[in-house]
């Protein structure tokens, strides 16, 4: 269904390989989607609000997390649209996409359904979708809207997969007692689903956007 979803390789060199090249490219807060000279591979930062999102897009394309491409802010729900950022120059490889989170966030009620629906509509429509991280606070654990997002890719087929942030905030032993519980979280939706989720991997990353950690492994 998706032109690029197959072509999972070249989605992870370009996240490994952006070497610092990356760029604005537009942003939007609802249908219809930009469409670019070159329809790029996107791979979708999708989250609870101040997970980390900005700082790990900054971090994936080697820039510092407050001086980066994607901006970054303490105040939850400080990203109020989807923004495209291209990465890679010569040639350009795939473009990140910095989707507003939910849960908590600094806005009505009324922006906040339409935030929900409009990254609904992205994640159902857009065919150069190849896959969407989603981010879960390793301090906070998986909560309800995680689940409802994890169980809404899967149910329609998009490649996905759950990526635990500041992984430097917590100490060894707490890190290996989330990264447990999110194993159980993951195996306990796929069983209710009658199928593996996608997010449901040997190893689930753990990333620091701040200090740089496990980025290069996911």
């Amino acid at each position: 269904r998706r032109k690029h979803a197959h072509d999972m390789r070249r989605v992870q060199a370009g996240l490994l390989g952006g070497g610092g090249e990356a760029k604005y490219l537009t942003s939007a807060q609802g249908a219809p989607w930009p469409r670019f000279k070159h329809m790029l591979p996107e791979v979708a930062l999708a989250g609870h609000s101040n997970c980390g999102k900005s700082t790990l897009l900054n971090a994936l394309v080697g820039m510092p997390s407050r001086k980066g491409i994607a901006g970054v802010s303490d105040r939850a729900g400080w990203t109020d649209a989807l923004f495209w950022y291209q990465v890679g120059k010569k040639p350009p490889v795939l473009s990140l996409v910095d989707m507003p989170g939910y849960g908590h966030a600094v806005a009505s009620d009324r922006q906040v359904e339409r935030w929900a629906k409009a990254n609904t509509h992205y994640l159902s429509e857009r065919h150069v979708l190849a896959r969407c991280c989603v981010l879960v606070d390793a301090g906070r654990g998986m909560c309800g809207e995680d689940r409802d997002l994890l169980r809404f890719l899967h149910e329609r087929r998009v490649q996905h997969q759950l990526v635990l942030t500041k992984g430097d905030l917590l100490s060894p032993e707490q890190l290996a007692r989330c990264i447990a519980l999110t194993r159980q979280d993951l195996m306990a939706l796929s069983a209710r689903w009658k199928g593996p989720s996608s997010a449901l991997v040997p190893h689930i990353p753990v990333v620091s956007g701040h200090t740089g950690a496990g980025v290069q492994k996911f």
